[in-house]
């Protein structure tokens, strides 16, 4: 290690890239440079971060920032690790290779207001739920993960903010008090319309442990509720309608129509009613006033996916 005493008061420093072969030698760093609030050490090989986070609240006491992108980190316990750094506040995780997500304690990132998880491995919404439990996160950074492949955007996002109650910004776009409220009220139809059989109100909040205080929160009463369950809604039909936004027909037409329907041969039955080819549509759905139309990119999902219920508008645009 090069002699840092003449550093005693450095804040920043950028060392990305310089292969560093060992979170050790890295951390010998925090003697040196005890006021150090912001390190950088992205594209270094740093798979030897502990997982044992016994004696991690003495690191860098002063850290805020904290790049480790690309640095070849596995374990959701290596991120538990930083968890225990008092002062941090930003930590960027892009292009590890986490797969699974683990529970945080209730110590662990008490102070963390921004997190980038982009280009990591992570398959599954419980991501969310866990990142739900940080007091003070409001910041969120995560694109090119397997989770979101084969979704857009507009079916990804309201799920994740659903998800985490306190985010203010995702992807750098700043979270409206309005996107929050359609965003919510997606995400709620959207675990009513997983249900296919009855479920008790702990195994839901198992997997979405958002629902009941969702439920409360926008008062939806569901068909053949108990006490304990819930069941899959009575009727597969839902009452649509449908807005031809280039055509004649200002005043569109009402449609029961399965909630099962996959978005393709809805664009078929728009084709009979107003002409238009499947291929040249443009299809989004409201499914309240409340809500932001949410496109509807894939046409092998049922308008069930995309949250249609009774009373939902379909929007008909036309490309090309």
């Amino acid at each position: 290690m090069f002699i840092v005493s003449k550093f005693w008061n450095l804040l920043i420093l950028a060392i990305n890239g310089c292969n560093i072969t060992s979170w050790n030698d890295l951390q010998k760093l925090q003697n040196h440079l005890p006021l150090l609030e912001e390190l950088y050490a992205a594209n270094n090989n740093l798979s030897d971060v502990p997982t044992d986070v016994k004696g991690s609240e003495d690191k860098f006491c002063k850290l805020r920032v904290l790049d480790l992108s690309f640095c070849n980190l596995k374990s959701w316990d290596q991120i538990c690790f930083f968890g225990k750094f008092s002062a941090l506040t930003d930590i960027i995780l892009d292009g590890n290779e986490f797969r699974e997500v683990l529970p945080f304690d209730s110590s662990d990132f008490i102070h963390l207001n921004r997190i980038s998880l982009s280009n990591t491995r992570f398959e599954s919404w419980s991501l969310f739920d866990s990142l739900n439990s940080l007091p003070c996160l409001h910041h969120l950074r995560i694109t090119h993960i397997p989770l979101f492949y084969g979704k857009g955007s507009s079916e990804v996002r309201p799920i994740i903010i659903g998800r985490l109650k306190s985010l203010q910004f995702l992807n750098g776009s700043c979270i409206s008090e309005k996107e929050r409220i359609a965003s919510e009220r997606v995400y709620l139809k959207s675990i009513i319309g997983e249900l296919t059989q009855p479920q008790s109100i702990a195994d839901i909040n198992e997997l979405h442990p958002r629902y009941s205080e969702l439920r409360l929160l926008y008062g939806f009463e569901l068909s053949n509720q108990s006490q304990n369950t819930v069941s899959k809604l009575s009727t597969n039909l839902v009452v649509i309608n449908i807005h031809d936004l280039c055509g004649n027909n200002n005043k569109g037409i009402t449609k029961s129509i399965p909630k099962s329907l996959a978005v393709g041969k809805v664009k078929f039955l728009i084709k009979q009613c107003f002409g238009t080819d499947p291929s040249n549509q443009v299809l989004s759905l409201r499914s309240d006033s409340y809500s932001i139309p949410v496109l509807l990119e894939d046409d092998e999902r049922t308008i069930e996916y995309y949250g249609a219920v009774d009373d939902s508008d379909i929007f008909v645009n036309y490309c090309g």
